[in-house]
């Protein structure tokens, strides 16, 4: 899956999200979302060279992510 960044983007401007709280952020984005079948998901991002917990939101083959950071790379628990 490929983080669609056009619409996360367009969610973080619109939403006015906080690069700290990407909990947050994808729960609202969550509740913004008209598409049905959109879920939430915790996992792990890689920014900076560092493993850090994140959320984000999923639609379809999609990954959507209000959150304003910087990663490279996003991963789901391994015990899911």
């Amino acid at each position: 899956m490929e983080v669609d960044r056009r619409i996360s983007e367009r969610l973080a401007e619109t939403l006015d999200m906080n690069s700290r709280d990407c909990w947050r952020c994808s729960w609202l984005c969550l509740r913004a979302l008209p598409l049905h079948g959109a879920l939430y998901v915790e996992g792990w991002a890689v920014a900076n060279g560092l493993l850090i917990e994140h959320a984000w939101i999923e639609v379809r083959d999609r990954i959507v992510d209000p959150t304003p950071v910087s990663y490279t790379h996003l991963t789901l628990p391994t015990n899911v």
